[in-house]
């Protein structure tokens, strides 16, 4: 989701930018909101720390 949210912000700014310029205050906001928007997507999606489903309760390849 943030990810989405950090790109979103990033064609926004860009897109409003190219309209009314640079030093446009909304633009500038959102080009700064996106890379924090995107960063923490690593951290939310790193494998948790033990599995949901146990190995032994997977069948066997035979």
């Amino acid at each position: 989701m943030s990810v989405t949210a950090g790109l979103l912000a990033l064609v926004f700014g860009l897109t409003r930018a190219g309209e009314h310029g640079f030093a446009d205050p909304l633009g500038l906001g959102a080009l700064a909101a996106a890379p924090p928007c995107s960063s923490p997507s690593g951290t939310s999606s790193a494998a948790p720390p033990r599995p949901s489903c146990p190995s032994r309760s997977w069948p066997g390849r035979t």
